[in-house]
């Protein structure tokens, strides 16, 4: 093997490394709400996509909430910082979990 296989072979391992990490803080967050992987996002579409799948959870959450009567502020502050993610400066291509923790309720 010389050093050009071998620079191709560890940057494809490098690749499926974060897309196994990205994969697996996507499942833990749309099983749990949360994830202790850390991911490292390649493109804002990434991001997206993960944040698409916590604002449905979100506004499920406030939906049950209101539908009881219970106090869903925290929920739609949490909703708004979702919206708000990709306004901040994501750092990409570094492991960085720009999503805020669910509150609890």
């Amino acid at each position: 093997m010389n050093n050009q296989e071998f620079s191709v072979d560890v940057a494809q391992q490098a690749e499926q490394s974060r897309l196994n990490n990205l994969c697996q803080f996507r499942i833990d967050v749309e099983r749990q709400g949360f994830s202790n992987v850390v991911p490292v996002f390649n493109s804002l579409d990434e991001v997206r996509e993960v944040r698409s799948t916590l604002l449905t959870q979100a506004d499920i959450l406030i939906n049950k909430a209101d539908d009881q009567a219970q106090d869903s502020s925290a929920l739609r502050q949490y909703r708004q910082a979702l919206r708000d993610v990709t306004k901040q400066n994501i750092a990409l291509g570094e492991a960085f979990n720009p999503f805020p923790a669910l509150p609890s309720v």
